[in-house]
């Protein structure tokens, strides 16, 4: 080897200790020696791992044994073409040693016509190789001489099948990729392929930090560095200085220390003064076109400028530019993802846009309103509203704001974008709302669906008592709508009734839900009949008129109602109604289908189908963009599953967030009831009697229940709600022994719910009816329960309901089925045999120890007082002013206290304090 060569330039770096192997990347960088491609290329930013996947594949065990591999690592003195050349042949002849002694030609002053000579030279020797070989060009973008370029071309037009080229580098070569690739004879490797998956960076971070993150905190990590190799090795150094890895990620940016000296020397402070200028000022943007960001940032570019991005000479200088700016950014891999085939629109990489905002906050900060105004005005000039009114609020432009909102209010809460009208509003000073009838009524609407406190819509709602007479009618529709989340149902069947006397024929929209709240008023009040003729009427009003989300909403109503009466099939269809109505061309479903995918989910659990997880999370997620408070119903039903297949943790996690999302909707208290009656369920199914066992206390639930109290309406909780908590009580009194108690119970509460008309409450009574006899041995009487129940749940095809009660009903089962009198019952009831024994069957219920055990490691002075204010309702930062420290303070203190509690949330550590006596 020329001894004036750096050897260290041809060494092959080894794979880092802490690899994450990528065999979907590997696979196709194998893939394309065997398809034939003369060209790999892997363009990416930099730290996006092109180097790293390069020196694992070339150490991996590729499928042609035959295969060598040669590396140069190049740097701009390689832009020199004899340097260059001299590297190209000092690199092979570190595989095939004597390659190259025979030929004539020196590398010194090569003239053109002597390069393409050597290199004709070089082409005929690679034919003669018996080997496949396979030469590394890295940090390829470090080359701009066309000398180069063109002797590459070459090389590549007139290749050996047995020799390939592999560049890596952060921008894309000046090569004829586009023949290449029309030829068939390129493969690429970009961000997308390189970005790491939620597998690959939970992976990651376990290497790097020696544990295993949970699944929530690995998503999110994903997200915010969308995968970046540096992004996550920059993150996972900071995070082994952090005590709250989880709220590390959450406030992870790119003003992270890590991140902003590697972006400012890697990124920014290469580029042109011009090219700076141009991303401090477009990084306010989501996303961005050409004249969009005209309007933002005027660049002009010289004959020079034009020369030094390596733009065509034929662009003219002097003119607009920012189309030209763009391709150079995409080209050079700067961090910028084209959203749409055309190079249309584009956006910053998240991490990146951080790094750029801060640069401008730093350095024009006096700008960044008028810039937010100017791109207010051309979103609004081109029909993007949405992006109009956040650019005018971010300019604090309120009154244009105002304005705009106002403008497309009706047609953004047709859309069920609830949460975006939200934000909007809550980001308008008072004065620009409060004069405004319209914002005002949707806006006590918009808290109504998201659980808001009663006294805020209300005072709304007073605003509106001195608007003109057309919105007296819509605030009585709310004014009822509020009334029924109160349990107030007569005064919500008034307020109906007084809206719907009110409210103009062509008012489709607040006659609908004046409808619905009739209906559900009269349904909850036991006039069940009359309830469901007002809802389906409001169904035959709302689809006459182009409102989607009242037409979702009064389907979604109906659906319930004929759930709860055990019509499963029907409320199913329902539901794929209002799916449709909810969903929109090409697929994409408005934030109001989560309602219904929520509905759906659970009668596909009901139906045992293993759908039915995937379809709640959907409808989960969805539900979060347009109303909180129907969220919870979802977290119930996925919860059950879990429960299910005996995945404690994750039942108890989302019964957590069960209740913090209750806790925070203070519009009634009825979400935190049905949270407590769940929370019930849940310590019985997991043996936990004694916790359940003491919130029945403390509801007069445990002895002496008075089966009574049902029948009074005067009192809604009692009337409507001990419906759903005598059951849950019967089960703790099944898994105490107490089965006589429990059959008396249950043959009262019988007969309240057959006069009542509820079949599905019906089935589940005398499914624990069943096990009350069985308990007792009573096994004749217990099988003609089981009998019952199995006539009354065949129909819609119940199998929940029957596997939820675990192996004891399974062993009962058993007793039952051939004593079936018909062969369509008979096949009913193996059919939920087979699901007994396909599916998870939970484990016999079994009491918890009474004893609490002392603590191994005692509770700090310091630690108590936390605990002691964890059984407020005082939130972290709330705690952490009360004891006067920092909120890291405090969420340090409460992780030493679920340690050594042996708890996993608040509300454990509440309890278990309260087992221990330190309460």
């Amino acid at each position: 080897m020329n001894s004036s060569l750096i050897a260290t330039k041809l060494y092959i770096p080894r794979p880092p200790v802490d690899l994450v192997s990528r065999p979907r990347l590997l696979e196709k960088l194998d893939n394309a020696l065997q398809q034939g491609c003369g060209l790999i290329v892997l363009s990416a930013p930099a730290g996006a791992g092109k180097t790293t996947l390069l020196s694992e594949w070339i150490d991996s065990p590729i499928s042609d044994k035959n295969t060598q591999f040669s590396w140069i690592s190049l740097d701009e003195g390689d832009n020199d073409s004899a340097h260059f050349m001299a590297y190209l042949l000092a690199a092979i002849q570190t595989v095939i040693p004597h390659f190259g002694e025979s030929f004539p030609i020196g590398l010194q002053s090569l003239q053109p016509a002597q390069m393409e000579a050597l290199m004709t030279l070089m082409i005929n020797e690679l034919s003669g190789l018996t080997n496949r070989l396979i030469l590394v060009l890295d940090d390829y973008h470090l080359i701009h001489t066309q000398k180069v370029h063109s002797t590459l071309a070459f090389l590549l037009e007139h290749r050996p099948w047995n020799f390939h080229l592999v560049i890596a580098a952060r921008a894309d070569p000046s090569l004829p990729v586009a023949l290449l690739r029309s030829r068939g004879m390129m493969t690429e490797i970009r961000l997308g392929d390189l970005r790491f998956t939620p597998a690959e960076t939970a992976s990651l971070m376990k290497l790097l930090l020696d544990r295993q993150l949970p699944d929530d905190d690995v998503l999110a990590l994903t997200s915010r560095t969308e995968g970046w190799a540096a992004g996550l090795q920059m993150a996972a150094a900071s995070m082994r200085e952090s005590e709250d890895i989880s709220a590390f990620i959450r406030d992870f940016s790119g003003s992270n220390r890590f991140i902003l000296d590697y972006l400012v020397e890697q990124v920014l402070q290469q580029q042109p003064p011009f090219v700076q200028e141009f991303l401090f000022k477009t990084s306010i943007l989501e996303r961005l076109c050409p004249p969009l960001c005209e309007t933002l940032v005027e660049i002009h570019l010289s004959p020079e400028d034009i020369h030094s991005l390596g733009l065509p000479d034929s662009l003219n200088a002097g003119s607009p530019s920012s189309q030209a700016v763009l391709e150079y950014l995409e080209r050079s891999n700067l961090f910028i993802v084209p959203l749409d085939d055309h190079r249309c629109w584009y956006r910053y990489h998240h991490l990146f846009t951080d790094l750029l905002g801060q640069r401008l906050h730093q350095l024009h900060p006096q700008s960044i309103p008028e810039l937010h105004c100017r791109a207010a005005r051309w979103f609004a000039q081109n029909g993007f509203m949405a992006e109009a009114i956040d650019h005018a609020l971010e300019g604090k432009d309120f009154e244009t704001a105002a304005n705009w909102v106002e403008e497309v209010v009706e047609k953004t809460m047709m859309r069920s974008e609830v949460v975006t009208f939200l934000d909007w509003v809550e980001r308008l000073p008072e004065p620009f709302i409060k004069d405004r009838p319209l914002l005002c009524i949707n806006h006590a609407w918009a808290m109504l669906l998201n659980g808001y406190p009663g006294e805020m819509i209300e005072a709304r709602l007073e605003i509106l008592d001195n608007a003109d007479d057309l919105f007296t009618g819509k605030t009585l529709s709310l004014r009822g709508y509020l009334a029924i989340f109160r349990g107030q149902n007569s005064q919500a069947i008034a307020f109906a009734k007084q809206a719907m006397e009110l409210l103009p024929k062509q008012d489709s929209f607040f006659r609908s839900l004046s409808a619905v709240v009739l209906g559900a008023a009269l349904y909850s009040e036991g006039d069940e009949k009359a309830g469901a003729q007002a809802i389906e009427m409001a169904a035959r009003v709302s689809m006459g008129m182009g409102n989607v989300m009242i037409q979702v909403i009064v389907l979604v109503y109906l659906a319930e109602l004929y759930r709860k009466q055990g019509q499963l099939h029907k409320a199913y269809s329902l539901y794929q109604q209002a799916l449709e109505r909810a969903t929109q061309e090409k697929g994409k479903k408005l934030p109001i289908a989560g309602r219904v995918l929520l509905g759906m989910g659970e009668i596909l659990r009901e139906w045992n189908n293993p759908r039915a997880e995937e379809v709640l999370l959907e409808g989960i997620e969805l539900s979060g963009q347009w109303g909180s408070v129907s969220t919870l119903s979802g977290f119930f039903s996925l919860a059950h599953i879990f429960m299910a297949q005996n995945n404690w943790a994750k039942a108890n996690d989302l019964a957590q967030k069960a209740r913090q999302l209750a806790y925070y909707s203070n519009i009634t208290e009825i979400d935190d009831l049905i949270v407590d009656i769940f929370q019930a369920r849940l310590w019985i199914e997991q043996g936990n009697l004694s916790a359940a066992r003491e919130w029945f206390m403390t509801e007069g639930l445990y002895r002496d229940i008075d089966i009574d109290e049902m029948e009074k309406k005067d009192d809604f909780i009692a009337y409507h709600m001990r419906k759903y908590e005598y059951p849950v009580a019967m089960r703790l009194w099944l898994a105490e022994g107490r089965f006589i108690e429990a059959q008396a119970f249950l043959e009262g509460l019988l007969i309240k719910l057959e006069k009542w008309e509820r079949p599905l409450l019906v089935i589940e009574n005398r499914i624990l009816l069943a096990l009350a006899l069985y308990g007792q041995r009573k096994i004749e009487p217990a099988i003609n329960q089981l009998e019952i129940a199995l006539r009354l749940a065949e129909p819609e095809g119940f199998i929940r309901i029957f596997l939820n009660e675990g192996e004891t009903l399974h062993a009962l089962l058993k007793l039952t089925v051939d004593k079936l009198e018909t062969t369509s019952l008979r096949v009913y009831g193996q059919r939920l045999l087979q699901a007994f024994s396909s599916g998870v069957i939970q484990s016999e219920k079994r009491e918890i120890s009474e004893k609490p055990s002392a603590l191994i490691e005692p509770l700090s002075d310091r630690e108590m007082d936390v605990l002691r204010l964890l059984a407020s309702s005082l939130s972290t930062p709330e705690i952490a002013t009360e004891l006067v420290v920092s909120v890291h303070t405090v969420r340090s203190h409460i992780k030493n206290i679920y340690s050594k509690l042996d708890v996993h949330n608040r509300i454990g550590a509440v309890e278990r304090g309260k087992e221990l006596g330190l309460l």
